[in-house]
C-alpha cells in the first residue's frame, strides 16, 4: 500500500481525478493492494464532518465511511501497523472501540506480535465488548477469557470448483506479470467477496480442480454471493474470476 502525505492533507473536494480513483479505490476493497492506506483515507474523509455526506458522493454506506474515520482515535504508535497492513482494518476497526488508549495500544501489539498467537477477527471482535463491560479487567485478561472460551474444534467446509482453461491462462499470465501466484490472484479475488481475510483458510490447486477450506462465515458469504449473482456455488469461483478479469481490462 502507498502513502502520500500530501493527499491526506486534502478534502474531497480538493483531489485530483486521479486522487480520487485512488481513494475510491481505496475504499471497500479487500485487496492487498489498495493504492492508499486506511489511515490516509481517513484523514481524507476527516476533512467532511458528515459521514452521511460523504457516502452518499463516494457511494458508500454512512456506516463504512465512519469505520474508516474511527481509525483515526487509534495511538500514533499503532497507525504504522494498519497503513503497512500488519493489522487488518477490520480489526483496527475493533481495537478503535476500545474507550481506552493503553488498551487499544497494548491489543495492537498483541496482534501485531501474535503475543498470544494468531488472533482473528471474530476473537478481536469477543475481546473488545468484553474489555469495554469490564474496565477492570485487563485487555491481556480479556484476550485469555476468549481464547479459553474458544471451542477447540471449528468447522471447516470445503468448496471443490474448478476454471476454464482459458480463463486460467489469462489468470496465470496475470499472475506472472504481478509476481504473484495463481493462487494468490484467486485469493484476492475472493477476498472481495468474504467478510474479512480470515475466512478463506486455504486454497489447493491441482490438475484444474481448486480446492477451497472455508470457515462457516466464509461458506455462509459465498453462498450469498452464488444466490445474489443467481449462479450455482460451484461455477461461482469462475464467475467472479471473469468479472475481476473483465474489470481489469476495462480500467
Amino acid at each position: 500500500m502507498s502513502n502520500s502525505t500530501g493527499i491526506s492533507k486534502k478534502s474531497l473536494d480538493e483531489l485530483t481525478p486521479e486522487e480520487k480513483g485512488k481513494l475510491l479505490a481505496s475504499i471497500g476493497s479487500r485487496r492487498k493492494n489498495r493504492p492508499l492506506d486506511p489511515i490516509t483515507v481517513a484523514e481524507i474523509l476527516s476533512h467532511t464532518p458528515s459521514n452521511q455526506e460523504l457516502g452518499k458522493r463516494l457511494g458508500v454506506t454512512s456506516r463504512m465511511v465512519g469505520m474508516f474515520k474511527s481509525l483515526l482515535s487509534l495511538p500514533e504508535n499503532i497507525k504504522p501497523y494498519v497503513r503497512s497492513g500488519k493489522i487488518s482494518i477490520d480489526k483496527a476497526v475493533r481495537i478503535a472501540s476500545l474507550k481506552d488508549n493503553l488498551s487499544k495500544g497494548l491489543l495492537a501489539e498483541a496482534i501485531a506480535n501474535e503475543v498470544f498467537g494468531s488472533l482473528t477477527a471474530d476473537i478481536i471482535k469477543q475481546v473488545t465488548p468484553l474489555k469495554n463491560r469490564n474496565e477492570d479487567i485487563s485487555i491481556e485478561d480479556c484476550i485469555k477469557m476468549v481464547l479459553k472460551s474458544k471451542p477447540i474444534v471449528d468447522n471447516r467446509y470445503i468448496l471443490v470448483t474448478s476454471v476454464e482453461k482459458s480463463l486460467t491462462e489469462v489468470l496465470n499470465l496475470k499472475a506472472r506479470n504481478q509476481g504473484t501466484s495463481f493462487s494468490e490472484i484467486l485469493k484476492d479475488i475472493l477476498e472481495q467477496s468474504l467478510p474479512n481475510s480470515e475466512c478463506l483458510l486455504s486454497i489447493a490447486v491441482h490438475n484444474g480442480t481448486i480446492l477451497l477450506t472455508l470457515n462457516l462465515d466464509g461458506w455462509q458469504a459465498l453462498r450469498q454471493k452464488s444466490h445474489g449473482l443467481e449462479v450455482p456455488l460451484d461455477e461461482l469461483v469462475e464467475t467472479l474470476a471473469r468479472q475481476w478479469v473483465e474489470i481489469g481490462d476495462c480500467e
